[in-house]
């Protein structure tokens, strides 16, 4: 049901529609996004998101994330090995991981 409500949406959009108002669409109250590999310049810290947790494996990206503000959670960690429970987190996003 999700599903067929999302392409019955999307259908009626008449203009292009961006990778942000699909997450916005598809995201609950309660959802949790994480943005893996955040760095110091993330893309999608920019939108107002409900809930945002960074995750970064460099330390000084850290930091000028905690400087900025950036995120609602930060979280020092490799996007390979995530510290979070299985079920924990429903959505993780990356504009772009080297």
């Amino acid at each position: 049901m999700f599903w067929k409500n999302l392409m019955a949406t999307l259908m009626n959009v008449k203009a292009p529609f961006t990778v942000i108002w699909f997450l916005r669409k598809l995201l609950n109250s309660d959802d949790v996004i994480l943005d893996l590999g955040c760095g110091p310049n993330s893309r999608i810290a920019k939108f107002k998101l409900k809930y945002l947790v960074g995750v970064e494996l460099f330390k000084p990206y850290i930091e000028v994330a905690e400087k900025s503000r950036t995120h609602d959670d930060l979280v020092l960690a490799d996007v390979r090995i995530l510290p979070f429970r299985e079920k924990g987190v429903r959505y993780r996003f990356s504009f772009r991981l080297n």
